[in-house]
């Protein structure tokens, strides 16, 4: 079958000789993550990692301008943090980073209700004066899914 592609288990494409370097650098920037975020408050670690060590520059990337900032102040702490695990370090880069895009459900619109809501607001709605909230709620319940 000229072609197709042929499949291999993971481990053993993890232990061939061109993929050693791939596993050996996302294994140091994990590392270099874990203990960037031992040193910051618990807030500022969700938003930070490292996402490249070339020669002596550290890149990190910060999960919004005020994140950035922070860490841009933490610069001197860090490297004295980080150095254990990736040598000399010359310089601590932040970036920030770019917007992540909403998942394609979000994006839909408006959820609508589920088919349990429905009865629920069909029964407010009868206890409501004849109103534009009335309508609106029936509206809604009518567009309860099913």
């Amino acid at each position: 079958m000229a072609g197709r592609a042929q499949w291999h288990p993971l481990d053993e494409l993890l232990h061939r000789e061109d993929m050693g370097a791939l596993v050996r650098k996302a294994t140091q920037l994990a590392a270099l993550t874990e203990a960037l975020a031992a040193g910051l408050p618990a807030e500022l670690a969700r938003d930070c990692r490292v996402i490249n060590l070339h020669e002596r520059t550290v890149l990190l990337q910060a999960g919004g301008n005020a994140a950035a900032a922070k860490l841009r102040m933490l610069v001197p702490r860090l490297k004295d943090r980080l150095q254990p695990l990736a040598g000399p370090i010359e310089e601590i880069v932040v970036r920030v980073a770019p917007p992540v895009s909403r998942p394609a459900a979000a994006r839909r619109g408006a959820r609508l209700p589920p088919a349990a809501a429905a009865q629920s607001l069909a029964a407010l709605a009868g206890r409501l004066e004849d109103s534009d909230l009335r309508r609106a709620v029936l509206s809604l319940a009518g567009k309860a899914r099913n």
